[in-house]
């Protein structure tokens, strides 16, 4: 029942009557995502962490930066934070950092990372000039049929049907990935023309 909005100031908390502040460091926060605990973790400038109650039960940040080798510290904006069954992942225009439980997995890309979302609890993300990309066995490997977005800039990824996803591009146009669940393949089949010249 309480609210919690990401804020150039930290992260606004509202539940239903008051409003409180809760200060990262002076950061800026790009991204939110609870776990199935309830736990609320924070993506924001140059800082990735969560949120803890202190002793009278207001809610403190807790960075996780001491988990992550310094030479990554200065990774930007977090722009998407993610709850998987692998862990949560926090994504940046350079890195994707996974957190879980008590260590940090890194991947980087030189091209950059361009969106990245979590589809029925799977993470995706878009890097540039290659395609879309998922983490499977700690590589970060271009999906079946996922060069096809090596261009187009992807704006949505939402769930269709029973084992089906839903992309949007930039550039106007409908796909619909058939996941293979048994080997999580991903075929590309390309639909919904009439959508397009809409």
């Amino acid at each position: 029942g309480v609210l919690f909005f990401a804020n150039n100031r930290g992260i606004l908390e509202f539940d239903g009557i008051f409003w409180r502040n809760i200060d990262i460091l002076g950061k800026a926060v790009y991204s939110l995502e609870v776990d199935q605990t309830g736990t609320v973790f924070v993506g924001a400038e140059n800082e990735i962490g969560y949120l803890i109650a202190d002793e009278s039960g207001g809610l403190q940040y807790r960075s996780l930066l001491p988990y992550l080798d310094e030479k990554y510290w200065n990774f930007g904006e977090v722009w998407f934070t993610c709850n998987t069954s692998d862990g949560i992942y926090f994504q940046t225009a350079s890195y994707i950092f996974r957190w879980n439980t008590d260590t940090i997995e890194t991947w980087y890309s030189e091209q950059g990372f361009h969106t990245s979302f979590n589809v029925n609890g799977k993470f995706y993300v878009k890097e540039k000039s290659k395609g879309l990309c998922t983490i499977t066995s700690d590589s970060l490997l271009l999906i079946s049929g996922g060069d096809e977005f090596a261009g187009p800039s992807i704006m949505g990824m939402i769930p269709y049907g029973k084992n089906n996803i839903l992309v949007i591009t930039r550039n106007n146009e409908f796909y619909i990935l058939a996941v293979n669940i048994k080997n999580e393949n991903i075929s590309s089949v390309r639909q919904f023309t009439e959508m397009d010249n809409f």
